[in-house]
C-alpha cells in the first residue's frame, strides 16, 4: 500500500535549541546557557544582526565569595562565537544607555561615528544597536546587545525580549537558590 513513507527530514538534536530553562534545570554552567540564548535567537537574527552579545553583570552580593555567573560578555559575530570578553573594569566596555540603567525598556540606538566608548569591542564598525535589559525583581541582571552594520536595522525585538524574560527567570532562580541554605 505504501501510504506512509519516511520523509527525508532528519532530526539533528545537537543543532536544535534545548531551551534556556531546561538547561538551567539540568544544572548547565552559565556559558552553556549563554550559548543556548544565542542558539535560540539565531533564526530570528539571521541576516538582521551582525553581532550579538550576552552581557552578564556582576552580582551585588558582597557576602558571596564566588559567583558561578562570572561577569563578562559572550559575543557572536555572524553566528560564530568570538572570544569571551571581560569588560567589567575595562575601558573597552560599551556604555550602557542611562535609560536602561534607570529601569527603562529595550532601546534602539543609532551610533554616531565619534560616540565615546563604542569604537572598540563589540560595537566597533556597527551603525545600530539594540539593548534589551534582563531584569529579575526589578534588578538588572544582564543585557542582550544586538548590533548591525545596517543603517536601517530590522532587529527581532519581540524574540529578544521573550528570551530576555526566560534568561531573567534563570538568573533570578540561581541567585535565589544561593541565598537559601538548607536547614539542618
Amino acid at each position: 500500500m505504501g501510504l506512509w513513507k519516511k520523509s527525508g527530514i532528519r532530526f539533528e538534536p545537537q543543532n536544535s535549541p534545548r531551551g534556556i530553562a531546561r538547561l538551567a534545570i539540568d544544572g548547565a554552567p552559565i556559558e552553556e546557557i549563554c550559548d543556548e540564548v544565542n542558539r535560540t535567537l539565531e533564526p530570528a537574527m539571521h541576516r538582521k544582526v551582525d553581532r550579538f552579545c550576552v552581557w552578564l553583570l556582576p552580582t551585588v552580593d558582597g557576602k558571596q565569595n564566588h559567583d558561578d555567573r562570572a561577569s563578562g560578555m559572550r559575543t557572536w559575530s555572524d553566528g560564530a562565537k568570538e572570544d569571551i570578553f571581560e569588560w567589567e573594569l575595562s575601558s573597552q566596555r560599551p556604555t550602557v544607555p542611562q535609560t536602561i540603567l534607570d529601569g527603562g525598556p529595550s532601546l534602539q540606538q543609532e551610533l554616531v561615528a565619534a560616540h565615546p566608548g563604542l569604537e572598540l569591542g563589540p560595537t566597533a564598525g556597527m551603525k545600530s544597536l539594540l539593548w534589551v535589559p534582563v531584569r529579575y525583581a526589578g534588578e538588572l541582571q544582564a543585557l542582550l546587545l544586538a548590533a548591525t552594520k545596517n543603517s536601517l536595522p530590522r532587529f527581532p525585538v519581540e524574540e529578544m525580549e521573550r528570551v530576555a524574560a526566560e534568561l531573567a527567570l534563570v538568573l533570578g532562580a540561581r541567585a535565589e537558590s544561593r541565598y537559601r541554605k538548607p536547614r539542618r
